[in-house]
């Protein structure tokens, strides 16, 4: 069924490009919108956030706000709404890329027990410093190599690095470039330096709002940075596991992820269809 209603679906997405925004809705919570070039007192005198509750119209004032967040947050959640498709292997941070932290307010307001408010900053430069990176280089997972002898591993490595360089070339220049060196520095070192002061800011922002599910803080960048971002943690959580993907004609063919559960324990769940990318 799902192999009729892909083609209809891409006529539609080619003739309507805002198919899917038009159609996205944010979760309930707060929404924040910080800027690098700016001090925490420059933030805060003029600070940018949004109250989404359901069944809540958001003023005509917030629209702008509300889009640029909107676009942003697609590109920054967990595939499927899924925590076990998050890069925090704790899985208390529920964004996808460096520009976001997307955190649930009990976590913030110390209601968690076995997270402690004293930890998140700990474990925010953890996700910096070991998440991330791995989470990147996950992207050539799309890509296993099968082979066990040294002389067919290096031809399959060349293989992989014609595929990667072919198709996805400008996403690994991106990837390793120090445009995005310098810019996960930079987040990093915003937070280095104001996250105490801003979780205060934060807290009392939930308490005056009885805000009790997300909250979700944005670095101001281009819509093209974080469609890169996304692709980064997108492509290689598309299949179910990595370890069965095959190129077939220039083509990446794996197990479906959506609609099969299969692990090792389930076997007899093993498709014999593949999804190709």
């Amino acid at each position: 069924m799902l192999k009729d209603l892909v083609p209809k679906f891409f006529e539609e997405l080619n003739e309507h490009p805002g198919l899917i925004l038009d159609n996205y809705d944010l979760k309930e919570g707060a929404y924040f919108r910080l800027f690098l070039d700016r001090t925490l007192e420059e933030n805060l005198a003029n600070l940018e956030y949004v109250i989404i509750r359901k069944k809540e119209e958001v003023g005509a004032a917030k629209k702008d706000i509300v889009k640029w967040f909107k676009i942003r947050d697609y590109y920054s959640s967990l595939l499927y709404d899924s925590t076990n498709k998050a890069v925090d292997n704790q899985k208390k941070f529920h964004n996808t890329n460096g520009l976001t932290l997307f955190v649930k307010s009990n976590i913030i307001m110390d209601k968690e027990a076995k997270f402690p408010v004293s930890e998140i900053y700990p474990h925010l430069e953890k996700f910096y410093t070991d998440y991330l990176p791995k989470a990147g280089e996950k992207l050539f997972d799309l890509y296993p190599l099968q082979s066990k002898s040294k002389n067919k591993k290096s031809v399959e490595l060349a293989e992989r690095q014609d595929f990667f360089k072919k198709e996805y070339g400008k996403l690994v220049e991106y990837l390793h470039s120090e445009t995005r060196k310098q810019l996960y520095q930079k987040v990093q070192d915003f937070w280095r330096q104001y996250f105490d002061q801003f979780l205060l800011i934060i807290q009392e922002i939930i308490r005056e709002n009885k805000i009790d599910n997300y909250i979700k803080i944005f670095f101001d960048a281009d819509e093209d940075i974080y469609r890169k971002e996304y692709q980064i943690y997108v492509l290689p959580r598309i299949f179910n596991v990595n370890d069965y993907n095959q190129l077939n004609h220039g083509k990446i063919l794996g197990l479906p992820a959506y609609d099969v559960n299969m692990n090792a324990k389930k076997p007899f769940l093993e498709p014999e269809s593949v999804t190709k990318i």
